[in-house]
């Protein structure tokens, strides 16, 4: 289990489609993935999607988020991976101790 999890909030950034993005988070200092966490029509998904860091891709498929252009999915995606590398470089997540989890 990670000792803390970083987040920032994604306020910000636009819905895709139905999907409205919530917050991304990562479990190492230094990630090469983060978690990408949002909500179709005001409900939170259980699981997010991941974005690669180094390729600047995303790793899941965006079926949640309905007919939307590759435009679309490129401004989001530079968006947020605009967030987190900023949050990254200036040391401006939040973050949080997970509680230990029962085996």
């Amino acid at each position: 289990m990670p000792e803390f999890v970083w987040f920032i909030p994604l306020k910000d950034v636009p819905p895709l489609g139905k999907m409205e993005f919530t917050k991304v988070q990562w479990w190492t200092e230094w990630p090469f993935c983060v978690c990408i966490n949002y909500a179709v029509d005001g409900q939170e998904k259980p699981l997010g999607i991941r974005l690669d860091l180094d390729k600047r891709a995303f790793l899941d498929d965006l079926d949640d988020a309905g007919p939307v252009t590759e435009e679309d999915i490129v401004d989001r995606r530079s968006k947020i991976w605009d967030l987190v590398v900023d949050a990254l470089h200036n040391k401006t997540a939040s973050y949080y101790k997970p509680a230990p989890q029962n085996p």
